[in-house]
């Protein structure tokens, strides 16, 4: 199984990224906001799901760990598939999934193209009780994706920055910062606590 590939951009479609891996190229299925996180000709790590058919072998690429880890909490329900787990999070944020998962809010996941109302309820029944704090410690203390840039922005986005102020603030700190908890802290004491 993959579980992480680190490498060059070297193409991204409407779906998904190539991404050169010491001279082989891999097509990465990710979301929206990690499509428009990348750029072509930077390296990235990307936190995988190998997903294994008869017919066809696909990746699932995410910016955090945290991601992948939902994609396959997803995945483990009985009636999702690779395409709507990662519909799902084209939608909604870890957090947001786990909120809507705790308080069986299933019109949330309704809105994501080949989940109807059964799906969704499944979903909710199977995740319940599941989806403990590891998705908000990680995503704060930066435990799910290392050292990576990529990781601050996504747990600053899940603050309530958009990818777009948290990049901002993050090319603001001093390059001494190292840490991903410190670049966390450092961007809300500068900035202001979570929008």
């Amino acid at each position: 199984m993959i579980a992480q590939i680190r490498g060059q951009i070297t193409a991204l479609t409407v779906k998904s990224a190539i991404i050169d891996v010491n001279g082989v190229g891999y097509r990465v299925f990710v979301t929206p906001q990690a499509l428009a996180g990348l750029e072509i000709n930077q390296t990235y790590t990307l936190y995988t799901h190998h997903h294994q058919r008869e017919d066809a072998q696909e990746l699932y690429g995410f910016l955090t760990a945290d991601e992948r880890d939902m994609f396959e909490k997803l995945l483990s329900v009985n009636g999702v598939g690779p395409k709507s787990a990662l519909g799902v999070l084209s939608r909604a944020r870890v957090l947001d999934i786990v909120k809507a998962v705790q308080k069986n809010e299933i019109s949330m996941l309704t809105k994501v193209s080949g989940i109807g109302a059964k799906t969704a309820e499944r979903i909710v029944r199977e995740l319940v009780g599941k989806l403990d704090g590891q998705f908000v410690m990680d995503s704060i203390s930066g435990t799910a994706g290392g050292n990576d840039d990529a990781d601050v922005i996504s747990a600053l986005e899940q603050l309530g920055y958009s990818a777009a102020e948290a990049r901002t603030a993050l090319a603001d700190l001093p390059k001494e910062i190292k840490d991903p908890a410190a670049k966390i802290k450092a961007v809300l004491k500068n900035h202001g606590q979570a929008k």
